[in-house]
């Protein structure tokens, strides 16, 4: 049985972030903020991890029930936030944006506004 990891947010790809108990930033697809997960088939590289979801222990307030039937049964890599609701999608792809900006971009600013449309989400 794995430890159990909490999600703490969205990284660009749409994978969750959790921490393991060495210490190690874990990358877990499908998770929300605030999920507690058991990890399962958890691969460690030298300074991260990725694991896939072997049982979810409690979900973060954002999730939903993904609308699409081949988001969880085919792994279809299409829309990889699906799980999330519409408010916490848009937060998740501001902080993303925002991230980007200051890691890659080297710009000091907040995570920008987005435009959003309803064929949007």
């Amino acid at each position: 049985m794995s430890e159990a990891v909490r999600i703490l947010r969205i990284a660009a790809g749409g994978d969750g972030v959790g921490r393991l108990a060495d210490g190690r930033t874990v990358f877990i697809p499908r998770t929300a903020p605030d999920d507690e997960v058991e990890p399962t088939n958890i691969r460690l590289h030298a300074r991260f991890a990725r694991a896939r979801i072997g049982r979810l222990l409690r979900d973060g307030p954002d999730r939903i029930e993904p609308p699409c039937r081949h988001y969880r049964g085919d792994d279809c890599g299409g829309c990889q936030l699906q799980h999330l609701n519409a408010a916490a999608q848009v937060s998740a792809r501001r902080t993303i944006v925002g991230d980007a900006l200051r890691r890659i971009g080297k710009i000091d600013l907040p995570d920008p506004e987005l435009e959003t449309g309803s064929a949007d989400l």
